[in-house]
């Protein structure tokens, strides 16, 4: 199912090149895709404001304030919820 998603996603353009689908940018804008400003508090809670890839501290200010990636890919499907949320620093984002 997963790969069948993501071969959507990718387009040939002839000479054996590929580019992704207008369709991930046009998603990419779409403010269901935004965790809020609560989930946001509760995901950095919930994970110890610690990067789930490196281990990396995020204290949630601006500097420094971390990310929150889906888990499941919003163009493969993921929902914007707490559950599909992780935290990510900077550089691993």
């Amino acid at each position: 199912m997963e790969l069948e998603l993501y071969e959507r996603l990718i387009v040939a353009t002839g000479r054996g090149r590929t580019r992704l689908s207008r369709d991930i940018f046009r998603s990419h804008h779409d403010p269901r895709r935004i965790f809020t400003a609560k989930q946001r508090r509760e995901i950095l809670a919930r994970d110890g404001q610690c990067c789930a890839y490196c281990g990396r501290h995020v204290s949630g200010d601006e500097g420094d304030r971390g990310y929150i990636d889906h888990v499941i890919p919003w163009v493969l499907g993921g929902q914007t919820v707490n559950d599909n949320g992780l935290v990510s620093c900077g550089p691993c984002n």
